[in-house]
């Protein structure tokens, strides 16, 4: 059974975010800071009023970030 609904609250810069009827696409984007790799980290943990044992097959890809050179 896939990931039906979810609620976050107060967790790092998230406030609150829910989503009532997950899509079976859903893309979250944003400029830095706003709190995609926390909401992608406790989504894959089961975090905050997420029964993680309903989801069946999870695909997740962490959060990466490129390298920075710094030598130059």
């Amino acid at each position: 059974m896939p990931l039906n609904s979810f609620r976050i609250e107060n967790e790092g810069p998230i406030g609150i975010a829910e989503c009532r009827e997950v899509p079976s696409l859903m893309v979250i984007a944003g400029p830095n800071g706003v709190g995609k790799s926390t909401l992608l980290d406790k989504l894959h943990d089961g975090g905050s009023n997420i029964d993680i044992s309903k989801i069946a097959e999870t695909i997740y890809l962490s959060p990466h970030r490129a390298p920075v050179a710094t030598d130059i």
